[in-house]
């Protein structure tokens, strides 16, 4: 009698029933003229809406289970929540998510860590408050640059520069060198329309 009575204690029922109300993890679901509260099985992650078909799983204790969404009605999309952290693991292959039309993430705090990283995108825009960037090295390609500030700040240890043609329209240009300031050029012309300065303790022509 004993084992009868402890296998029938861990009896279970399988059934469907349609979602009448949600009000946070717990539901309750219609089955029939009846109305029943349960909840929704950690191992189901597709959280249940409105009129949704789900499958029901009872104990003979009458605790119920909600284990999984069999019909969805409702047009809104589809969410997989857990209650607390949630880890995605690959054990031995690739983890891939696409969208056929968009993918969004949206979180307070974003981290990505890689070994290594390839990014490509037809057209990519940003928009942001602040950017902070830190690298050992930093290479760049483009057949063209076009950037545009209100000011600019640079610092910069050591400058070396190749440019083959370089054409500067400005407003005022002044440059303030601590020690030798060269200029060597194979043709070399300064034109001022008004009115053009030199001053120093010593100036050296020819």
């Amino acid at each position: 009698m004993g084992r009868l009575l402890q296998k029938d204690e861990t009896r279970t029922l399988l059934r469907t029933a349609v979602v009448k109300q949600v009000t946070g993890n717990s539901y309750f679901v219609a089955d029939g003229a009846s109305l029943s509260y349960t909840v929704r099985a950690a191992g189901c992650l597709l959280e249940p809406q409105l009129d949704d078909l789900v499958l029901l799983s009872t104990n003979s204790m009458g605790t119920s289970y909600i284990l999984t969404v069999l019909e969805r009605q409702g047009n809104d999309p589809a969410m997989v929540s857990v209650e607390g952290d949630l880890v995605i693991h690959s054990e031995r292959g690739n983890l891939s998510l696409q969208g056929s039309q968009s993918l969004n993430l949206v979180s307070a705090e974003i981290r990505l860590n890689a070994a290594s990283a390839r990014m490509q995108f037809a057209d990519f825009a940003f928009a942001g408050t602040l950017v902070t960037s830190c690298a050992r090295h930093l290479r760049m390609v483009c057949e063209t640059v076009e950037s545009k500030a209100t000011r600019v700040v640079e610092r910069v240890n050591r400058l070396y520069r190749r440019v083959g043609d370089e054409d500067s329209r400005l407003g005022r240009f002044r440059c303030r060198v601590r020690g030798r300031f060269a200029v060597r050029a194979e043709d070399a012309s300064i034109d001022a329309e008004k009115r053009m300065r030199l001053n120093g303790d010593k100036i050296e022509l020819g």
